[in-house]
Parts: structure tokens; C-alpha cells; sequence
């Protein structure tokens, strides 16, 4: 593992998210310690302006999704048209951090608000352990 990735959980999602809401995942924490809670996610300006918030251990980050980020596919050379989606170059969205303790817990992503026809395409919500 390098330095780069080291204490990184990538906990994968990827959903069109079409409503005010949230979405769960559970997973267990290795080491306690704070983790900087990050959303790859790509999102068309017309959808901009999300109010979305991560809580998980009783604790929450929360955060506006104020940059649009609508890349197109990457081509692929698949001779077979994929049943998936494609794959894209995906935005961060940073949202501060969190102080996890180690066990079981729940990760909950909400969307407070949704402007536009959707919140985002969430692909996954990164945890990285800074302390």
C-alpha cells in the first residue's frame, strides 16, 4: 500500500441520486482516529447546489455541491454494448472530517436538499484517515 493510499477506504456506491434522502452502507472500523470524508461524484450545472450530509458514529459532516462536474464517458473498447455505466472522471467533494471509533457503525449519506431534476451521481464516499 503506498503513502498516498494508506488509511483510504473507498466504500463504493455509484447511484444516480434523483432524491432528498439518504443511503447506507455498514462497515466496521479498523482503527479509531478522525477520517476526511470525501464524495466522488459528477453532477450537470443544472442540478448544482445540493445540500448533502455524512453521518456515521453519531457524528456528521455536512457540505453544499457548488461545482458542477459532467465529464463525458471514457471511451471504451468494448466490441459489446456494457449493460453498466461506463466510466467516467469523477469530482471530489470534501466534506470535513470525522472521529470514528473502532467497530461496527453505520455510514449514512443524506441529501438535505435537491435543486435540480437530481442530487448527483455518487459513485463512492471516501474515508481517509488523517489522525
Amino acid at each position: 500500500m503506498s503513502a498516498s493510499t494508506r488509511g483510504l477506504v473507498d466504500v463504493g456506491l455509484r447511484m444516480l441520486w434523483t432524491m432528498a434522502g439518504s443511503s447506507g452502507v455498514a462497515w466496521v472500523t479498523v482503527r479509531a482516529g478522525k477520517y476526511e470524508v470525501t464524495l466522488m461524484y459528477t453532477c450537470p450545472q443544472s442540478d448544482v447546489g445540493a445540500n448533502i450530509r455524512v453521518e456515521a458514529g453519531g457524528k456528521s459532516v455536512e457540505g453544499v455541491l457548488t461545482r458542477a462536474h459532467d465529464p463525458a464517458p471514457i471511451p471504451s473498447p468494448d466490441r459489446v454494448p456494457r449493460g453498466e455505466v461506463y466510466e467516467k472522471v469523477w469530482a471530489p467533494l470534501t466534506l470535513g472530517t470525522l472521529a470514528l471509533e473502532k467497530g461496527r457503525t453505520q455510514l449514512v449519506v443524506k441529501a438535505l436538499t435537491r435543486p435540480g431534476k437530481a442530487v448527483m451521481e455518487l459513485k463512492a464516499v471516501r474515508l481517509r484517515r488523517v489522525e
